[in-house]
Order: C-alpha cells, then structure tokens, then sequence
C-alpha cells in the first residue's frame, strides 16, 4: 500500500514538472533527474538516475533507469551523458547529491562547484557520500520507483523516529566547506538491495576526520544539541526523549534528557555510551572534556 502511495505522489510530481513555468513539456521528451552520483580514477563518472512516464511498453506508471557518463570534470560527464540520450534533463525534483569516496578534494570541490552553477539545481538537495555511488545506483533496488527520493524519505524518517538529523543540504555542505568549518554528510550503503543510512562521515578544513556508526551519530547528535528527540534503542534498553540539554565546558558536560516511558537502566547505558563515544573522538571533533553528568527528567 505504501509503494501505491509513493508512486501515486511521484506521477503527480512528474505531471507538475511536465508543466512547469517553463511551459509544457511532453512525457516522452525529458526526464526528470532523482539523484546524481559522482565517483573519479582518471576521469570523473557521473550517474544520473531518472524517471520517466512509462512508455507504450511499459504500465503507465513512472519508471527510473541509470544513466553515465564519464568526463574531465562534472560538466563534462555530464555532457557525455546529455550527448547520448535524446530527452532533456530536468534537474528540478533532483532529491540526492552522492559522492563517491574515491573524489579527492580537489575533485570534491569541482562537484561543489558545478553544483552552484547548475541553476535548476534545488540547493536544498541533500549531500550523501559513499563508497562508490555507481555501484550503490546500479545494484540497489527503489521503493518508491525512484531512489533519490528513498534517501530523502530515510533521511526524514531517521530524525522524525530517532531525532539524528541527517538533513545536511547542499547549500550548508557549501558554506561550511567554504569556510572550513566542521561538515558531515550521511553515509549511505546497501542492505538487500536497499539504500539505507549506515551513519554520517565527518569533515573539517575539507578533510575527511572520522566516519561515525549510527549509534554514534546518536551521541554526536546530542552533544552537538541536535537531537530533536524520538524513540531510542540502546542495546537492549528504551525511551522515548521528548527533549535534550548539553552544556560543554572543560569540567565536563552537563546533560539533561526528558524522558517518558524509558527502561529502568537506560539512562546507565546512555551515559556509559555518550563517555565512551566522547573519549575516542575527544582530540579528533575537538570536545572539551570526556566526562558527562546526567541528569533524567520526565517527559511531557
């Protein structure tokens, strides 16, 4: 019933770009961009996936396929690409930027770069990074017929039900790497065919300096106050936390959580795995202290 759903709301988001301010544009002539992937050796590969109304061999519900092309840079890949299908490319609905591992720096900036050039473009595009992001297009399989738009709803649905904010967007990916600030991207990987998030890669100064599990990216997102709450699962322990407090300074941490319908010996494991989380990235993410006082309080 959900994947009826989810395609039902993507044919009317296929419609809508059909005919868009631009004017209208006939099904059979465009296709609508989901996701890009970049990955480079040599040369820079682009993988675009794309939907498209289905065809008079196919339902008449929209379909999504892969489509590469290599180049010098981002541009020119996707050049290549453009330069062997017929149909325009729509960026507009574009929901995911993955970058493969293998970028280097000087590369990951030139996909930066073509991003702030190419103006249909939503900068609200969210920046994922994985190993490689061909393989991770080419051998997935998508819910909701596209699987740009499965990131986007795993992103979403992580922090509605555990409150980890995987929402890093492609304009404050670019603001923090122009200003070296700290930046993480969530760390996408497959799971039976499917996309799934496997935690967040951690940058500063446009350097990759930790690679964080899902539990960690936990206790990151409450230290970093960014936790908007939801259901927790700590080995065998739960609760639900309505709301979080941590004040760092170089005495220790001072944490408050608000919690209803937890376990006896959750606010134990918390603690015990916030520490143990702060100690190993202490000199890495620049923490003033390794050491948590914790307080519980009920929940609204």
């Amino acid at each position: 019933m959900k994947n009826k759903v989810l395609s039902v709301v993507l044919a009317v988001v296929i419609m809508a770009a059909f005919c868009g301010c631009s004017g209208y544009r006939e099904p059979d002539s465009s296709y609508i961009v989901t996701a890009l992937g970049f990955d480079a050796d040599d040369e820079i590969t682009v993988s675009a996936e794309v939907v498209t109304a289905g065809g008079s061999e196919r339902s008449n519900e929209p379909y999504s396929e892969i489509l590469t092309g290599r180049g010098d840079t981002p541009e020119d890949a996707v050049f290549s690409l453009n330069s062997q299908i017929s149909k325009i490319l729509m960026f507009d609905h574009c929901t995911a930027v993955i970058v493969g591992k293998t970028l280097s720096q000087d590369r990951f900036e030139d996909v930066i770069e073509y991003g702030l050039k190419l103006k249909e473009l939503n900068f609200s595009v969210y920046m994922t990074v994985c190993d490689n992001a061909a393989d991770l297009l080419n051998n997935s399989k998508s819910i909701s017929v596209a699987r740009g738009f499965d990131i986007a709803s795993n992103i979403r649905e992580t922090k509605k039900d555990t409150g980890i904010d995987y929402e890093n967007r492609f304009f404050e990916t670019f603001e923090a790497y122009k200003s070296k600030e700290y930046y993480s991207m969530p760390f996408l990987t497959l799971n039976d065919k499917r996309i799934i998030i496997k935690g967040e890669q951690i940058y500063k100064n446009k350097k990759e300096i930790a690679t964080l599990s899902n539990e960690e990216s936990l206790m990151y997102s409450f230290v970093k106050n960014n936790n908007r709450g939801g259901k927790i699962y700590l080995e065998q322990e739960y609760a639900q936390v309505t709301q979080s407090r941590f004040k760092m300074s170089e005495s220790g941490i001072k944490a408050t959580l608000y919690i209803k319908n937890n376990s006896k010996d959750f606010a134990f494991v918390f603690k015990q795995k916030t520490e143990n989380f702060l100690s190993k990235y202490k000199d890495v993410l620049n923490f003033k202290s390794d050491k948590l006082e914790l307080a519980v309080k009920d929940g609204v």
